[in-house]
């Protein structure tokens, strides 16, 4: 009876190792009720299936009802479920393998003496050395958390036949062990031949999560690349438009000189045509003056119609002078995610508005960029303490609070943000060293 009720603990650690190593990776569909219900039932089949002690049976078990909870629970391919079954298959089999191993070399009658006491100290170490295991590859890769940050790649489904192989030669092993009467080299051999392929697959597996991270950060990159590229020749644009406009109100006393000339020849239709045609030209569209930086200004005149629009206060300060040696690049990118990043946390706030001023420190000779948002709801993690993205779609997800630090970076400046509990307000700091900002502006005038 207490070696029963002790297999029953060793499946439920199981239960909770595997629990823990999904839930470190993959984002889960269910709530941790459903989970645990499905864990919980799952591990008890498979404590049940090992009553039949057959060998291969329980292999094939752990390894089809592994592969359907990670699966049906969590938000991945079944390729990706495969992979990772294969993955925890051999590590179970190996951990187990490698303990038994060294515990019959160091004690070759450990098992017929105190059955009972020695079962649960073999038990202990091998799921101990399972959960380090898994705990050290769920630490890896558990940047890469949910696979919809990247487009299915089938790749891992050709990367299954690693641990696929691996899962036979374990088996082949364990066979040989279980059967066979081996001397002290061919154990050591064994042993040793079963670490190596342990180390062969965790490496395969970082190897394989450390070109997914750094292929889904370039992804992002790109993609914020091309937004602020995009950012620059639609600001190029309005630029031009502005000084177009500019040009319309100089010659407007040519253009009164002339209707007045076809209005003293009786011209009317003449006339009527003249001002409908000032009227309707596409350089009367309304832009505000906020800065005497034009470039910066035709930025702002676009947030100050969004911010209108969604009933968002916006309030700017913004002094002369300052920000000329910025370049359009710099601009859009820092001034354009500041916005960003205020709109989307103020907006369907009643009441809520967005302050923004930019000064000339003198003492310390630096600028100082100031956003203050409304923002209801503390943006900082509670455990780690970083920002977490409101953005539904995740490669949009931080990268705009990086483009502004790598900003920062460049002019030599600092970042600081933090929340105000009391206020219920999301404060920007960004310092620039006007000794970095020395550089003639790139904005052509």
């Amino acid at each position: 009876m207490a070696i029963t009720i002790s297999y029953m603990v060793v499946y439920i650690i199981e239960a909770l190792i595997l629990w823990q190593y999904c839930s470190g990776l993959f984002s889960k569909i269910y709530s941790e009720r459903v989970e645990g219900i499905c864990f919980l039932s799952s591990y008890t089949l498979l404590y049940l299936i090992s009553f039949f002690e057959i060998f291969w049976i329980n292999l094939i078990s752990f390894t089809i009802i592994n592969f359907i909870i990670i699966f049906i629970l969590y938000d991945i391919k079944w390729y990706t479920a495969l992979f990772h079954t294969f993955i925890i298959t051999i590590i179970m089999a190996l951990s187990e393998l490698g303990v038994l191993s060294i515990i019959t070399y160091f004690s070759p009658g450990f098992y017929t003496n105190n059955y009972f006491r020695n079962v649960i100290i073999g038990g202990i170490f091998s799921k101990f050395t399972y959960f380090v295991i898994l705990r050290f590859i769920s630490g890896i890769s558990g940047s890469i958390k949910n696979e919809q940050q990247l487009k299915p790649d089938r790749s891992i489904f050709y990367l299954n036949f690693v641990p696929a192989i691996s899962t036979f030669i374990v088996v082949t092993i364990t066979a040989i062990c279980l059967t066979a009467d081996l001397s002290l080299t061919l154990d050591w051999m064994i042993s040793i031949s079963a670490f190596l392929l342990l180390i062969f697959n965790i490496l395969i597996f970082a190897i394989y999560n450390y070109s997914q991270k750094k292929n889904y950060e370039f992804m992002k990159m790109q993609l914020q690349s091309q937004k602020e590229a995009s950012s620059i020749e639609y600001y190029k644009m309005l630029s031009e438009q502005t000084e177009n406009q500019n040009i319309l109100v100089h010659d407007l006393k040519k253009h009164l000189e002339a209707i007045a000339i076809l209005n003293a020849k009786g011209n009317n239709k003449e006339v009527a045509e003249y001002i409908n045609q000032i009227i309707n030209s596409e350089d009367l569209k309304g832009s505000v003056k906020i800065c005497d930086n034009e470039f910066l200004n035709t930025i702002l005149s676009r947030y100050i119609k969004k911010c209108q629009k969604q009933k968002i206060s916006l309030r700017l300060d913004i002094r002369a002078g300052i920000l000329d040696s910025l370049n359009y690049t710099d601009l859009t990118a820092l001034f354009c995610n500041l916005m960003d990043n205020a709109m989307e946390a103020a907006e369907k706030i009643p009441d809520s508005y967005i302050e923004l001023s930019v000064t000339h420190n003198n003492d310390i000779s630096c600028i100082i960029i100031t956003m203050i948002n409304s923002c209801c709801i503390n943006p900082f993690s509670k455990k780690a303490g970083e920002l977490i993205s409101a953005k539904k779609r995740s490669l949009q997800h931080g990268y705009g609070m990086k483009s502004i630090k790598k900003i920062t970076k460049k002019y030599n400046g600092a970042l600081n943000v933090y929340y105000d509990d009391n206020n219920m307000e999301f404060h920007t700091i960004v310092t620039l060293n006007h000794a970095f900002c020395i550089l003639p502006s790139s904005i052509s005038r």
